[in-house]
């Protein structure tokens, strides 16, 4: 901190080198083991631990079309997981044993009732995955407590009857 404001540390550590274009987003799982992962458009890396920070460890996931990814951690009665959409390529599903999962409506497990290539955010509420359809005004939701299953509909083109789309959502509290 400055006098007027504030100013950016002098210096910087090399962590990891990513040679698959720049990263877009960052991705972890906080549950009982930590990971931490950078996304490109292309692929997903694993940058918990790398050996050596200048050789680009390899891809945990590839063959993607974004960058953006919306994440959520995610308990079940069974395990914890991680949840990720970036809104054109399939929902991906990460616990630690298992690794990264591309999850369809033919996949195991698998989400049915819609394309979970067209699911741009998510967000948990009441022990419940929330997601938003991209390029429309429908959020999408998993039953309680799950992972997969059939996709149910929240169409809000009733209330917004001048159109427009769902960009994210949230859970929002007020105590006083």
């Amino acid at each position: 901190p400055t006098n007027t404001g504030i100013v950016q540390r002098g210096g910087s550590k090399t962590r990891a080198t990513i040679s698959d274009g720049p990263v877009e987003s960052f991705i972890s799982y906080n549950a009982t083991q930590k990971k931490l992962f950078a996304a490109t458009r292309t692929g997903i890396f694993d940058v918990t631990t790398v050996a050596d920070p200048n050789v680009p460890p390899p891809a945990a996931v590839s063959g993607q079309t974004g960058g953006y990814y919306s994440c959520v951690n995610f308990t079940t009665s069974g395990d914890e997981y991680l949840t990720a959409v970036n809104g054109t390529d399939a929902l991906l599903l990460y616990h630690p044993d298992s690794g990264w999962k591309k999850i369809t409506d033919t996949s195991s497990p698998a989400i049915t009732g819609g394309a979970t290539a067209t699911l741009s955010f998510v967000w948990v509420y009441r022990n419940r995955q929330f997601f938003v359809e991209g390029g429309s005004l429908r959020a999408r939701y998993l039953p309680v407590g799950s992972i997969a299953g059939a996709l149910g509909t929240i169409d809000l083109n009733g209330v917004f009857q001048r159109g427009g789309t769902l960009v994210f959502g949230s859970s929002w509290s007020i105590d006083a």
